[in-house]
C-alpha cells in the first residue's frame, strides 16, 4: 500500500527523504498498453519501455508524491547463462 504522507503523524513524503527508500515492482499483462495509459494519465516516466536481458519488457514511473514503480511483462524465457551481456 502506498499512501499520502501524514505530517502530523510523523510521516514524510518520498520526495522529502534524502534518497529512494523503496519501490514497487508490478507484473502486468501488457506493459506497453499499461505504459500508454500511465503516460496519458500524467505519470512521470523515469524509464521508457525496454526489453531486458532476463526476458522481461519493463518501464519505470514515479507518482506525484515520489513513489517509484517498475512495471513489467514476461516476454520470453532466458537461460541463466544468457542473462549477461
Amino acid at each position: 500500500m502506498l499512501a499520502t504522507a501524514v505530517p502530523d503523524m510523523g510521516h514524510a513524503s518520498p520526495k522529502d527523504l534524502p534518497g529512494r527508500h523503496a519501490g514497487v515492482m508490478c507484473y502486468v499483462d501488457a506493459v506497453d498498453a499499461h505504459f500508454a495509459r500511465a503516460r496519458a494519465a500524467g505519470a512521470q516516466i523515469t524509464a521508457e519501455p525496454e526489453d531486458k536481458l532476463y526476458g522481461c519488457r519493463m518501464y519505470a514511473a514515479a507518482d506525484p508524491e515520489g513513489h517509484h514503480g517498475w512495471f513489467s511483462t514476461h516476454v520470453q524465457d532466458v537461460a541463466p547463462e544468457d542473462m549477461h551481456p
